[in-house]
């Protein structure tokens, strides 16, 4: 009878009115055969699950295809700074009012809810592709306002009214891109701190450190991953490859390529759907949870140097919104967590603006396509990311470091970025861009715009920028402004072009489709090189801080100090960071795409001195500023400590006079 009880239990859900909170299921129904995934191995992997799907969409995927959301939709790169933005919005506001509220609750729910709300959410950012007009490749190049016109039927404005109206409509989508956004960035605010707490709480003290190696190497991972797929995807598969195919004989280095952006976003959301399943089985606490507590809160008595601090609520009671304002308080009063969380906030400045940019950024100064700079950002940047933060980890074990090695590790580690972020002063040269960074007649110094002599007959229009490479090595606006008055279809090259230098003054030149081709130059393998140092010393603080965090604060606290610095974190830098950077771009313009009702669209030229420069003063800047932070953290902690001794002192001097 026994063994066909036991049979039926690993058959079938076992009913009671109340299921262990140790159980694995759903509810009341909770199968024997799957009580072997409660364990914190399953429970890292489950959650790693997550942090994989969150970090390839939202780091990953999104930062791909933000280029390509600026040719598609003609925005500015600020406009697409905003879209970044809308995540860390989210993430900044929800995150208080959620991990608070949850600090004490069914944790593995709340990731649960994440999940989904998640997965609809990159469904809303795929949707503007489904609902904006059909992008047609044929629409820019080779229409009759790129050829030099000299009828004098022609008159110099050549807009279309409803073409400002289309290009208004696409750019207006953004606010679907900034809604999909928030809605994303509120869904992932369980998994940095719920998520964490959650693991911290189910596993032993001495590996803690590891399973949050392990927990943000994947986050990063996850990252370069998405870097990778998504420029893959842009280079291989044309926007409309479903219903229209690849265009004939384009180039997927052609300025008006567009690439299938949208499609990983509704795999994404796909994969978000399947893995809330096995998270929503998981139990409030997983078995042996109050012991490994009771290791934690003695472990906490020995390292924490605020076991002195009043404890607001008890462990029953926390969570309580009428305790919020007074627990956040005493959580800033604690300066060696104040200035930790402020020097990760100048830190993320500089690393989710560099993240969000770095492809375009390769794109304007080593000229490369959008998919080969996604796919160079992915594995000379977050791949190294990566293993820093798993090394990062496991040092923090190995050497069972405390709170001022983990400190001094940060301090050194933000040094090397500072010295190696003047690699953005290098480049790769750049064929000029005729009326705008050279002039047409390179023998005069006259001022630099787009209509010449050359090509004052030919009714120009400035709106549709398609670029083209004339035989003299030069690039030009179109084929209109090169002069050139025919397209010879066997050789896909234009002819007659008036505008372009000729070695032989009695031939007129000619030009080709897309930018002057540009031989690799060796700046780029350097920047590359010292670039991924970059990452990887950016990474290694990762765990050690997330450690400090959780070692200077009480332990009944620990989800709430996530909660707060993550807002930090996000107002102070990873919400204003994509802003600064974008900004930079946008001040270093020399061309922009104006509309016919003449509007500022997107950027075509930048100059890339320019831009250098001010990379590395924003970049340099903010790094000397978090080793400033992070010294006054380790002083203050050393007082704190210096302080606790005394009193420690003071107590047995006390006891001892007691005694005699």
């Amino acid at each position: 009878m026994d063994d066909n009880s036991k049979v039926g239990s690993e058959t079938s859900c076992v009913s009671s009115d109340e299921a262990s909170k140790t159980d694995c299921g759903w509810r009341s129904c909770t199968p024997d055969n799957i009580q072997r995934f409660a364990s914190p191995r399953w429970l890292l992997f489950v959650i790693c699950i997550f942090v994989f799907i969150q970090n390839m969409v939202t780091n990953g995927f999104v930062n791909v295809s933000i280029t390509t959301l600026e040719r598609r939709f003609d925005l500015s790169s600020s406009q697409a700074a905003l879209i970044s933005g809308g995540y860390d919005v989210a993430a900044g506001l929800g995150v208080v009012p959620v991990s608070y509220y949850c600090s004490n609750r069914h944790k593995g729910k709340a990731l649960t809810a994440g999940l989904i709300l998640y997965g609809f959410g990159s469904l809303l950012f795929a949707s503007p592709h489904f609902f904006a007009p059909s992008y047609n490749y044929q629409d820019t190049v080779n229409s009759s306002s790129s050829f030099c016109s000299v009828s004098s039927d022609e008159t110099d404005d050549l807009c279309d009214p409803d073409d400002a109206g289309d290009s208004s409509s696409l750019s207006n989508y953004i606010y679907i891109f900034i809604l999909a956004q928030l809605a994303m960035g509120l869904a992932a605010t369980p998994i940095y701190t719920i998520g964490v707490a959650y693991l911290d709480e189910n596993v032993k003290h001495k590996v803690v450190s590891e399973y949050l190696g392990i927990f943000l190497m994947m986050a990063i991972l996850a990252a370069a991953i998405g870097f990778i797929i998504g420029g893959t995807i842009l280079d291989a598969l044309y926007v409309n490859f479903i219903t229209e195919g690849s265009p004939v004989n384009v180039d997927k280095d052609d300025d008006a390529w567009i690439g299938a952006w949208w499609l990983a976003f509704v795999v994404s959301a796909i994969v978000s759907f399947l893995a809330a399943i096995p998270m929503s089985c998981f139990p409030a606490y997983l078995p042996g949870y109050e012991d490994k507590l009771k290791e934690k809160l003695q472990a906490s008595q020995m390292t924490n140097g605020n076991t002195d601090e009043p404890i607001v609520v008890s462990r029953t009671d926390f969570g309580k919104w009428k305790d919020l304002p007074l627990a956040t308080w005493q959580l800033l009063k604690n300066s060696t967590y104040l200035f930790v969380s402020m020097g990760n906030c100048s830190q993320a400045i500089i690393l989710n603006g560099t993240v969000v940019f770095m492809p375009k950024f390769l794109e304007v100064i080593y000229l490369l396509n959008a998919g080969t700079a996604a796919t160079l950002t992915g594995l000379f940047g977050t791949t190294f990311g990566a293993l820093s933060t798993f090394a990062a980890g496991w040092a923090v074990r190995k050497w069972k470091m405390d709170i001022y090695k983990m400190l001094k590790m940060i301090i050194i580690s933000t040094a090397v970025v500072s010295v190696v972020m003047f690699s953005f002063f290098l480049k790769c040269p750049e064929p000029p861009l005729v009326g705008v960074s050279e002039p047409y007649n390179v023998s005069f110094t006259n001022d630099v715009k787009l209509n010449a002599q050359c090509n004052e007959q030919c009714h120009c229009s400035d709106t549709t920028y398609n670029a083209v490479c004339g035989s003299d090595g030069r690039v030009y606006f179109d084929a209109c402004h090169a002069g050139c008055t025919v397209y010879i279809e066997e050789s896909k090259t234009y002819g007659n072009c008036t505008c372009v230098l000729s070695e032989d003054n009695d031939e007129l030149g000619s030009a080709s489709d897309a930018a002057c081709d540009t031989m690799t130059c060796t700046n780029l393998y350097i920047f590359l090189v010292l670039f991924s140092v970059a990452v990887t010393c950016f990474f290694l603080p990762g765990p050690s801080i997330d450690n400090i965090t959780l070692r200077c604060v009480p332990h009944q606290k620990r989800s709430l100090a996530l909660a707060v610095q993550w807002v930090l974190i996000r107002c102070l830098g990873t919400i204003p960071g994509p802003f600064l950077i974008g900004s930079l771009f946008d001040v270093s313009c020399i061309l922009w795409n104006r509309t016919c009702d003449g509007s500022r669209g997107r950027c075509h030229s930048y100059d890339r001195p320019q831009l250098g420069v001010l990379f590395v003063v924003c970049t340099v800047g903010f790094s000397v500023l978090a080793i400033l932070l992070y010294g006054l953290a380790y002083f203050s902690h050393a007082k704190k400590e210096s302080r606790q001794i005394e009193k420690t002192a003071e107590m047995l001097t006390k006891i001892d006079n007691t005694h005699i």
